[in-house]
Parts: C-alpha cells; sequence; structure tokens
C-alpha cells in the first residue's frame, strides 16, 4: 500500500514537473496548430462517426458522469482509448485517475484552446496495439477524437470534457500530441 502511495506521489510530481516544463519552454506546444475546423475534420465520416463525435464536442468545456449515451457507446470503462469494434478510427480518449500512464494535463492559452499529451497504451512501444494503431490513424487522416479527463472517483465519478481534438504527432517516448478543435 504504501509502495502504491509512494508511486502515485512520484508520478503526480513527475507530471507537474514535466507539465511545467512544457509550458515554460514553449518546445512542444504551439498554439499556432489550433486552426483546425471541427465542422470541416468530420465532413466526409460516416453519420453514426459524426453522431458520437458531436456527443463529445458538445459536451466541452462540462462536468459530469461517466460518457454515455442512451443510442450508443462513446467510451469504454477498462481501457482509455475506445475503438469502436468495426472502426479503423478510435473515437475516444479518457484519462483516468489509478491510469498506470504519465498522461500530461492539457494546457490551455487565454482563449481556451488546450493542448495535451496523452500516453499510448503499453508502456514498450509497442505500435501493434489495435488501440494505438487506432490513434495513429486519426493522427494520419486528420480524424478528430474526444477526450475527457477523469476528476474524481466511486462513489462520484466525474469527467472533465474538453470537447473534440486532433493528434498532430506521436513522439517517441509514447506520447501522442493532441490540440483542440474548433
Amino acid at each position: 500500500m504504501q509502495l502504491e502511495k509512494n508511486l502515485s506521489n512520484f508520478k503526480t510530481s513527475f507530471t507537474n514537473s514535466l507539465n511545467d516544463a512544457l509550458i515554460n519552454s514553449n518546445k512542444e506546444l504551439d498554439f499556432n496548430l489550433l486552426m483546425y475546423s471541427y465542422n470541416s475534420l468530420i465532413s466526409d465520416l460516416d453519420t453514426d462517426h459524426k453522431r458520437r463525435l458531436n456527443w463529445f464536442y458538445n459536451k466541452k468545456k462540462t462536468i459530469s458522469g461517466y460518457p454515455k449515451h442512451k443510442d450508443f457507446l462513446l467510451a469504454c470503462r477498462p481501457k482509455g482509448i475506445y475503438k469502436p469494434a468495426s472502426w479503423k478510427y478510435a473515437l475516444s480518449i479518457s484519462q483516468r485517475i489509478k491510469s498506470p500512464y504519465w498522461d500530461i494535463k492539457p494546457v490551455y492559452d487565454n482563449k481556451g484552446n488546450w493542448v495535451y499529451k496523452y500516453y499510448q497504451e503499453g508502456f514498450d512501444n509497442d505500435n501493434t496495439l489495435y488501440t494505438n494503431i487506432a490513434l495513429q490513424n486519426n493522427m494520419n487522416d486528420k480524424i478528430p477524437v474526444g477526450v475527457c479527463i477523469q476528476l474524481s472517483g466511486k462513489p462520484n465519478i466525474k469527467y472533465e470534457f474538453l470537447g473534440c481534438g486532433i493528434i498532430t504527432s506521436y513522439d517517441q517516448s509514447g506520447y501522442f500530441n493532441i490540440v483542440s478543435c474548433n
């Protein structure tokens, strides 16, 4: 139990330090990339994909419970990356409180746009996992992904919904770099 607490404290401290370094260095953060128009990015998607992404887009800047809709799935509880079975692309990513991964908190500009570093599934840069392949497909084809961050655990689970973002790059340390869609 103490080891788990120490690891959690280290993870939080490391993530906060890395986040601060990114903000101060401005090397990784180019808010000029925040020019992606959401409507143009989804124009060629099928109706089902658009409906699901629109759910995230319309929830941006809100806080509520687990992402769900009565007609379709939006996320997957066991995994942070949700890729519907027959899809080429991931639909959503969710940062979890008890995740073993070192996702970095989003950084916002003064207009509310954000840049976010989301860690891949797996620790050994295994790009053969279907979830990582799906996110790479999103990146290559500029297909938005819904983004949410868990704020609290049971019994009152809450998520912050950032809306939709575009994966602009993947770095060799295992992070997908995501910017918000306007």
